[in-house]
């Protein structure tokens, strides 16, 4: 498929069936039961969903990256029944493309068209 032709119509039907969440963890709590403050929680958690991306990808797997919808990701927090301190960041549905799956054969750009030197 060609970038020219990607769109966002498409369904995500996999979401039901190969669900992963991924958490981040707002805060931590000490042996005192005290919170504890997580530095660089969003951008640590993003990068490490990057490289798992990655990984996936150079597996052989598929995903498409979703976040909940609306207020979402309290109620599955609570669903499954993970603690206060964590806040939903991605769900990946992650499996084998199926038979006949069109996926997009995206390449990086060279570096020449990204980076100017002076």
């Amino acid at each position: 498929m060609e970038n020219s032709t990607l769109s966002w119509y498409a369904t995500r039907p996999k979401g039901c069936i190969a669900p992963y969440i991924i958490f981040k963890q707002q805060f931590g709590v000490n042996v005192k039961g005290e919170k504890q403050t997580n530095y660089y929680r969003e951008i640590s958690a993003s990068i490490a969903t990057g490289i798992l991306l990655a990984a996936l990808h150079n597996a052989g797997l598929v995903t498409v990256t979703t976040t909940p919808m609306m207020n979402a990701g309290p109620r599955l927090r609570t669903l499954l029944e993970r603690p206060i301190s964590e806040k939903v960041l991605v769900l990946l549905p992650v499996g084998h493309p199926e038979d006949g799956a069109m996926v997009p054969d995206l390449q990086p750009k060279a570096l020449q068209e990204i980076m100017v030197l002076k």
